[in-house]
């Protein structure tokens, strides 16, 4: 009996490449967004929770000094309310502000 021997394959052929490079790309796809809609979804619920911390440190100034505060900066100055400073707004990168009318962050 003969015995033929096959040359060594060095590498993938074109088919194999298109094959996993198909399946990477189908795990893209559903990976890729999910992903990046957790990370925006986290984003404002870390600026909700920041706001009401903020809304619940304007309430206690209110009740420790009589009178409301007028701007952020009075919160920031007393470091009872936030020693650490003001938190920035995850989602827009920009310190929250007080809406006068209402007294809660923004």
């Amino acid at each position: 009996m003969i015995r033929v021997k096959w040359p060594l394959r060095y590498g993938f052929s074109l088919i194999e490449f298109f094959a996993v490079s198909t399946i990477v790309g189908i795990l893209a796809a559903i990976v890729v967004p999910r992903v990046v809609i957790d990370e925006s979804l986290g984003k404002e619920k870390i600026r909700d929770h920041y706001a009401a911390a903020i809304d619940v440190a304007v309430k206690r100034y209110h009740a420790e000094h009589g009178t409301w505060p007028t701007a952020m900066a009075d919160l920031a100055n007393d470091p009872e309310f936030f020693p650490d400073g003001l938190p920035l707004n995850p989602v827009t990168g920009q310190p929250f502000v007080l809406n006068e009318e209402t007294g809660q962050a923004q």
